[in-house]
């Protein structure tokens, strides 16, 4: 039996493009991302941080195909930060960053195997798109 996506959300994140709470983000990342590849999560949704980010599939701190692409959705608080650093300091995880625009993301279901991720302004212009295949069927 094949089933659907499986997300994590949490308002703390484990992983960011921004250091500030790296400390307590390592304590998290190492109380839980075992679980997280345990239960082969696909797509874990993040907040805290007032901007957009995007992650690789990430496991152990490396990208991996076994691992979990990470998103951190805190837009609307975007006019408080200005600490992501720019894309050439990037982690070599961080795919995707926005620190500069209100927007949203939509999650979309097309079939039990592709889950199709938009992250748009709020003037709906597309700042990122990327689709997670579902983990099990692999």
């Amino acid at each position: 039996h094949i089933t659907s996506h499986h997300i994590f959300v949490l308002f703390r994140y484990v992983l960011s493009g921004w250091d500030g709470d790296g400390q307590f983000a390592e304590y998290l990342r190492n109380e839980i991302e075992s679980l997280l590849i345990e239960y082969r999560i696909d797509l874990a949704i993040w907040g805290h941080f007032h901007a957009y980010e995007r992650t690789c599939p990430v496991k152990n701190m490396t990208c991996a195909d076994d691992g979990v692409v990470n998103i951190v959705m805190g837009m609307a608080g975007y006019e408080l930060t200005t600490l992501i650093p720019p894309p050439a300091q990037w982690t070599p995880w961080l795919v995707s960053a926005n620190q500069l625009q209100y927007g949203f993301v939509i999650l979309d279901f097309e079939d039990d195997r592709s889950l199709h991720v938009t992250f748009r302004a709020n003037d709906h212009s597309v700042l990122d798109d990327f689709v997670i295949k579902n983990k099990s069927y692999s």
